[in-house]
């Protein structure tokens, strides 16, 4: 998950991110993507629906500062 994550965040770095409030943050592309790091959800809803981060999560997660641990589901980690 690490090497998927690193890899997503590669390809999309120069994305642009705006914070719409305090979970929700908005990647401007074309649609235009919503993401819930609150409710670990975006509009493109693979971060609900399988609990994998898309290129939209990891941006958005990157950019303001979250611990990635704690947004990926428990079944993708090694304890």
């Amino acid at each position: 998950m690490e090497s998927r994550v690193r890899e997503a965040y590669s390809n999309c770095c120069l994305w642009i991110v705006s914070q719409e409030n305090e979970d929700i943050y908005e990647v401007h592309l074309f649609p235009t993507v919503l993401v819930d790091t609150g409710k670990h959800s975006g509009s493109c809803f693979q971060w609900l629906l399988n609990g994998i981060l898309c290129e939209h999560e990891v941006v958005v997660i990157q950019n303001c500062g979250c611990d990635f641990s704690t947004c990926v589901k428990q079944f993708f980690t090694v304890d």
